[in-house]
């Protein structure tokens, strides 16, 4: 009888390989915003950003719900992060800011009230190119 076998069992016995197991779920805190069947709205904060998503009810937890779920669900808004790069007509700043007596930095410092409205003034152009991405992001 060839004990070769017996003793390769034997040298493997204890050092089988197990899968890892599941890690505890990483449970947040959520607002349920709205319900719609069995979907939920929900916000909660994650890495400081506050985000909303779409999960099935039953991923809640009182008001918790684990961090791998949410991440899962379907996001909820535009991600305005893939807008792109926004910016004003320098000549149109220039103008508008003269217009408001903002000639120096010593001014802009000095009249930062008047400085924000000019700028308002000026970002309504960029509010049409960001309803414009927004429609079709939602299209």
């Amino acid at each position: 009888m060839n004990q070769e076998p017996e003793k390769e069992l034997e040298k493997s016995k204890g050092t089988k390989t197990e899968k890892p197991s599941k890690e505890p779920a990483k449970l947040v805190s959520v607002k349920v915003l709205a319900r719609s069947g069995k979907s939920v709205l929900v916000e909660y904060y994650h890495d400081e950003i506050l985000a909303r998503c779409y999960v099935p009810g039953n991923v809640l937890i009182a008001d918790k719900a684990d961090l791998d779920e949410l991440k899962a669900g379907i996001p909820y808004g535009v991600d305005w992060s893939k807008v792109g790069t926004l910016s004003v007509d320098p000549v149109a700043l220039d103008r508008e800011f003269k217009r408001a007596g903002i000639y120096t930095s010593a001014d802009l410092q000095a009249n930062p009230v008047v400085a924000n409205l000019t700028i308002a003034k000026l970002a309504g152009a960029v509010k049409s190119n960001l309803i414009k991405f927004a429609k079709e992001q939602e299209a």
